[in-house]
């Protein structure tokens, strides 16, 4: 064994009509202005653990001297008691995320192998599932990891699992979730730190953000 080259050469897209195929990476589809959904500076956790399906355990706010905004984190704990268990926390409420381009936070890996992350949504009367595919998280802290809404990278029970298709009913979301894939059997926590969304219409997911979150009373 040894190290060296791989040449390619040539790469091509076939299709019906050549002049209808067009490449956009899922990045560009998440462009916008960040607007924030927490910084988990009032001491509060909108993100519930899912005990049910997943191996989370927990989600609380702890002060954090390298917190990437502000002073305070998330800190998401599971107990994975296989290789392929995994970690999910959702926030459940009616939101319209049809202005809403993408996703955006900053995770720290507590490991020093990377593990995957992804978010999912329920939309709709029939809460129908969508999952991303995943992002790889380095060992550390991973800052303004992405994931765009509008990207046909989603599977649900439409597309056979498959991460082929985009997200219907946006509008009408039922719940906003991150699972994290851990890779191991392991008890431990990820910190989550400055959740946000993008958008191209960034007053009006802050009006929504501000009917999530009212101020608390004096």
């Amino acid at each position: 064994a040894g190290d060296g080259y791989l040449y390619i050469d040539n790469l091509r897209l076939a299709g019906a009509d050549p002049n209808k195929v067009v490449m956009v990476r899922a990045e560009e589809m998440a462009a916008g202005s960040p607007v924030t959904i927490t910084g988990f500076e009032d001491g509060t956790c909108p993100l519930a653990p899912d005990t049910g399906y997943s191996k989370a355990t927990g989600a609380d706010v702890v002060t954090s001297a390298d917190a990437t905004e502000g002073t305070h984190v998330a800190n998401l704990t599971f107990d994975c008691k296989q290789p392929d268990d995994h970690a999910s926390y959702q926030l459940e409420s009616d939101m319209d995320l049809s202005k809403v381009t993408g996703v955006v936070f900053d995770v720290f890996n507590p490991f020093q192998q990377n593990m995957d992350t992804s978010i999912f949504v329920n939309t709709g009367a029939g809460w129908d599932y969508y999952e991303s595919s995943n992002n790889t998280l380095k060992p550390g802290w991973n800052r303004d990891v992405t994931f765009a809404l509008k990207a046909k990278t989603f599977k649900s029970a439409g597309s056979k699992w498959t991460n082929t298709i985009g997200i219907k009913g946006i509008s009408v979301t039922r719940k906003l979730g991150l699972t994290f894939y851990p890779h191991q059997i392991t008890k431990s926590a990820v910190r989550l730190d400055n959740l946000r969304f993008l958008s191209n219409e960034p007053k009006s997911v802050q009006q929504m953000v501000a009917e999530l979150f009212p101020p608390a009373p004096p």
